[in-house]
């Protein structure tokens, strides 16, 4: 009593507070010191080695703290924490101890002989919390092998096309698939024979409990959910397995490969012990978990004790546990049905999926002959169903609860129209559809203002003041109005989650589509679920970790107080005399016992001890115990709370997963098409939150059974995370996102540089401008996609980069406009391109000496030479070209420079070669005997006529235009007569030969330029004063 005077002492209690907030923001500074590597490696191995040694005598964390990192941390408590420190802090329970020693903890202790005269009490509190201990282990490692059930199908590596349902490469897949799994399908197998011998316990210790004269009347509710968990579990194992078509397909392949092999054997009369071995346990596995009949086959399990079995407890003839199960049932069900909906709900959904395995149980349970209750079964149906008509179990498979009833527990009821269901569930859709949106909005809002009020309350300026809103607080109602912020943020997650999946259950099971004005919100309700993950596992954490504990035994100090009327009976009771009320009382000293026990002692609050207190807290809370009602509702309420806390992160986790996503891949694509299709921002702040959603199944895809990952391929085991990476990187983000922001930014730049440049394109309106949905894109953080990083703004600079690269060596002369948009890249968007190193165009640059020489053909034909400037000039350009190519003796000067004065040689006897080959055929054309004969006719009329005085020593027109007639006789090809192609060749010699001299002008120009870097022989500097002393270290020139 002592003991507990003091946590109704408000003094005493406030100064343990003050001393816990102190050592509170210790450990804040000490995380954050943390997070700066050269503090981390200053802790010394002492102070590891002292808190190793605390938690050994079981010391909280937080007290170990306060005086191994005040040298550490309390200089160095300005530094910003790190979120991969944060990462770090566990809210996880070191301990794991047994549940007799929790409840007998305090007994012992006492040494008042409470153990002894209540023994029984406290063995049955021992009993039952350890089955509803083995109950909350069961929950989690069913998990891993409940992804595993839903990961089984064709490995990655088989490239199995989707859709492909007969062909024999997908059999012969599914066949091997089975083969690699055949362990995991026996752990399962003795996983569900676990929770089923798990369940026939249960019952029968809530049977042994009504012997009992205080538990007859105690309302086991733990013990109920116990129950009703390990009845969910095999309920979503067989959903599992229903639910997976590759599954049922490769075990009845698998089967018939089997049934082969054993007809084989028969015939040729083999004997295989193994053989016979291994086909026993395929009956097995057929017959239980890979038939989806686990639960059934729980259910239909002979639930009397085993003639063993010290306890001789009816079960199937035992009315008053009959009536037992009825009414925890009920009981249940109208606390999880009143919260489903509710401002405080949490994980209800999936716990009536329980309460009605427990109603098909207890249908079972009950005999023949005697007839349900019809009020129970119509409330079952409708009353929940009509709410919520569906719930996502697990994956992307739905439980129906009225269809579970008429398939396990199937019952006429007069008024009832079981036929409905479907048609209610459309209704119900219809509804859900309608006003979808507006919840999410709902839930963004409330979303918002908690981030906004857990920025203000959590942060660490705000923890360090005695204030509330501005009005004066203790230190217990600011940590429990922080308990109750953090709380808030799980229940909207919840909320949130269980909306979300509902809709898209429900649209998957009916089959009906989704439409377009519902993507966006459930896109919100996604950044929703992250950033609540986000801000109290990254922003917040230190403010979580840290307020944790405290708020755990405050929680503990409240529960205790509420027992303080029944502490008051028991010691103002005469516990040593005789009597069924003196029994009674005995019994509740025992169990008051153990909740003290349980609810002190530590600021960690494992299943076992949280199970241990509640069940305590039952037994102190029932009928005739001296507790009142309001206080026995108090108690119960805050003994949830006390669990919620206590297991925060995997409420967390669970309420913020977005797995379901994996299952519905392809609203990937349309929820980063929304976003980046918003005209009037861009809303990047949710892009990593919704690929934090989509990371999210990434321990799930581990869990592939048919994966080998500790074969010969050590990357095995990964196949479908590297696959599912490759489809969010490649599929989503870089279709959706990546790709158009290049195409659109390159676009933009172009536009607003032709809109400059060309007097028909019409100037961009600046109301419109993209750069409000473009910029942001560009300057965000980079992405994490599981172990990837993509950086959006570097790849838009590589695409930019390698277009205006190819574009400008296609194009030489668009090399400004290029150029203009490079710069208008780096004005508008911040994107600073690098260097080229191309020529861009430049007037001093054109065809290069070489590109010249080997097509010279190509080169006379093309150009005509000014001889006064020494310029060639392109006679008709290319199709579509918009300049004339021109050389001049500064190009050729540059190729000089570029590959040296060794090519002018090369180039000049080239350039011979080809003249060579030129006069040839002149001199071939001039002695040609028709060209000959019409040139001697003139020569003659010339030398005879060239006196007269019409002729005047010069060689008429006429006569010239009859030469040319005449020869024009001769043929034409091409339009083209004989001296025209002569005229063509006379050209081209001379356009060699003008090539020629102006390479050698080129090189005297390079030659002169060139000369200017010689130094002048007759003002050589002298270096030996510059060179110093020579002594090592010594500089020269002072």
């Amino acid at each position: 009593m002592d003991e507990m005077s003091a946590y109704s002492g408000r003094s005493v209690h406030e100064e343990i507070l003050q001393k816990l907030l102190s050592s509170v923001h210790a450990h804040e500074a000490h995380l954050a010191a943390m997070s700066d590597p050269d503090v981390a490696d200053s802790v010394s191995a002492n102070v590891i080695e002292a808190r190793r040694k605390a938690l050994e005598r079981g010391e909280t964390e937080i007290l170990s703290l306060e005086n191994a990192t005040l040298g550490s941390g309390l200089e160095r408590g300005d530094v910003a924490l790190s979120s991969n420190v944060c990462c770090k802090v566990s809210l996880n329970v070191p301990e794991k101890v047994l549940p007799q020693h929790i409840v007998s903890y305090f007994s012992e202790n006492a040494g008042t002989g409470v153990r002894d005269l209540g023994d029984d009490a406290l063995k049955i509190i021992s009993a039952l919390s350890f089955l509803c201990d083995e109950a909350a282990e069961l929950l989690v490692v069913s998990e891993t092998l409940i992804s595993g059930v839903l990961m089984f199908g064709p490995r990655p590596a088989a490239k199995i096309p989707d859709g492909d349902e007969i062909s024999e490469k997908r059999a012969d897949e599914l066949v091997l698939c089975v083969g690699s799994s055949m362990s995991f399908f026996q752990e399962l197998h003795n996983f569900t024979l676990r929770c089923m011998r798990v369940a026939r316990n249960i019952v029968c210790q809530i049977a042994g409990c009504l012997t009992d004269d205080l538990f007859r009347n105690v309302k086991v509710i733990p013990v109920a959910e116990a129950l009703c968990t390990v009845l969910r579990i095999l309920i979503t194992v067989d959903n599992a397995v229903s639910n997976n078509s590759d599954l049922i397909d490769a075990w009845r392949m698998y089967k018939m490969v089997v049934r082969e092999k054993s007809t084989k054997n028969s015939v040729e009369n083999v004997v295989d012990e193994e053989f016979g071995n291994f086909e026993k346990m395929i009956v097995e596995l057929d017959s239980n978990v890979l038939s989806a009949q686990s639960f059934e086959t729980c259910i239909e399990q002979d639930f009397n004790p085993s003639s063993t079995s010290v306890s001789k407890v009816e079960v199937r003839n035992n009315p008053n546990l009959h009536a037992e199960l009825k009414s925890l049932l009920v009981l249940l069900f109208d606390r999880y049905n009143n919260m489903v909906g509710s401002a405080s709900e949490t994980n209800e959904r999936q716990q009536l999926i329980g309460v009605y395995g427990l109603y098909a149980l207890y249908r079972r349970i009950l005999p023949a002959n005697e007839v349900p209750d019809g009020k129970l079964y119509k409330k079952l149906f409708t009353l929940f169903p009509d709410r919520c008509p569906i719930i996502n179990i697990c994956g992307d498979s739905a439980f129906f609860p009225a269809n579970f009833l008429m398939q396990y527990a199937p019952f006429e009821v007069k008024g009832l129209d079981q036929s409905s269901v479907s048609k209610k569930a459309v209704d119900f859709v219809k509804r859900l559809d309608a006003s979808f949106e507006k919840q999410a909005a709902q839930f963004k809002g409330q979303c918002l203002a908690w981030i906004a009020q857990c920025d203000s309350d959590l942060s660490a300026s705000s923890r360090q003041y005695n204030t509330q809103g501005g009005i004066e607080t203790s230190a217990t109602e600011r940590i429990e109005t922080r308990a109750s912020l953090i709380l808030k943020g799980v229940v909207i997650a919840y909320r949130a989650s269980a909306l979300v999946k509902t809709l898209l259950a429900l649209h998957k099971a009916l089959g009906l589509p989704l439409t377009t004005r519902l993507v966006t919100p459930v896109r919100s309700l996604v950044e929703v679920l992250k950033a609540i993950e986000a801000e109290l596992s990254n922003r917040r954490r230190a403010a979580v970790a840290t307020m944790h504990p405290i708020t755990l035994r405050i929680l503990a100090a409240a529960i205790s107080r509420k027992f303080k009327g029944l502490r008051s009976i028991i010691d103002s009771s005469n516990t040593s005399s005789k009597g069924s009320k003196n029994r009674k009382i005995r019994k509740l000293a025992a169990c008051l016992s153990a909740l003290d026990g349980s609810l002190k002692g530590t600021s960690t609050y494992g299943p076992a001890r949280r199970f241990a207190s509640q069940l305590a807290a039952c037994a102190c809370s029932a009928p005739d115990t001296g507790v009142t009602l309001q206080e026995a509702q108090s108690a119960e309420a805050l003994l949830r709370r006390l669990s919620l806390l206590a297991d925060l992160d995997a409420h967390i986790k669970t309420a913020c997963s977005c797995t379901w996503l994996y299952f519905n891949r392809e609203l990937l694509s349309v929820f980063f098409s929304d976003v980046y299709s918003n005209e009037k921002k861009a809303d990047v702040a949710g892009l990593q939150l919704l690929i934090n959603g989509a990371c999210d199944c990434e321990p799930m895809l581990r869990c592939a059974p048919q994966l080998n990952p500790d074969g010969e391929d050590e990357k095995e085991g990964d196949a479908y995370v590297d696959e599912y990476r490759s489809f969010v990187l490649e599929d989503v983000l870089k279709a959706e996102i990546v790709d158009k922001l290049c195409r659109e930014v390159e676009n933009d730049l172009r536009l607003h540089v032709h809109t400059k440049n060309l007097d028909h394109m019409a100037s961009t309106n600046p109301v419109v401008d993209k750069r409000l949905k473009i910029k942001p894109f560009i300057l965000m953080q980079p992405l994490v996609v599981f172990d990837v990083v993509l950086d959006i703004h570097k790849r838009v600079k590589q695409y930019l980069e390698a277009s205006f690269y190819n574009l400008t060596t296609v194009a030489l002369h668009d090399w400004l406009t290029y150029s203009e948009m490079k710069n208008l890249a780096k004005e508008k968007f911040g994107i600073e391109l690098a260097d080229n190193f191309l020529p861009m165009g430049s007037l001093d640059q054109g065809l290069d000496i070489l590109q010249i020489m080997r097509n010279i053909h190509v080169f006379v034909a093309r150009f005509n030479y000014d001889l006064n400037q020494q310029v060639f000039i392109e006679r008709r350009p290319d199709r579509g070209a918009k300049y004339l190519n021109t050389i001049s003796i500064d190009s050729i000067s540059c190729s000089i420079r570029q590959h040296g004065l060794g090519i002018l040689n090369t180039t000049v006897n080239y350039t011979y070669q080809y003249l060579s080959k030129k006069f040839h055929i002149f001199s071939q054309f001039l002695f040609d005997d028709y060209i000959r004969s019409h040139l001697s006719k003139e020569k003659r009329w010339y030398k005879k006529h060239h006196k007269d005085d019409t002729v005047d020593n010069k060689y008429p027109f006429d006569r010239a235009m009859m030469f040319v007639k005449d020869i024009k006789k001769l043929g034409v090809s091409d339009n083209k007569t004989f001296l025209d192609r002569f005229r063509i060749l006379i050209s081209e010699i001379g356009n060699a030969l003008g090539y020629v001299r102006m390479v050698r002008s080129a090189g005297m120009k390079y030659c002169s330029e060139a000369v200017q870097f010689l130094p002048d022989l007759d003002e050589i500097g002298e270096f030996a004063p510059l060179a110093g002393t020579g002594i090592a270290g010594g500089g020269g020139g002072g």
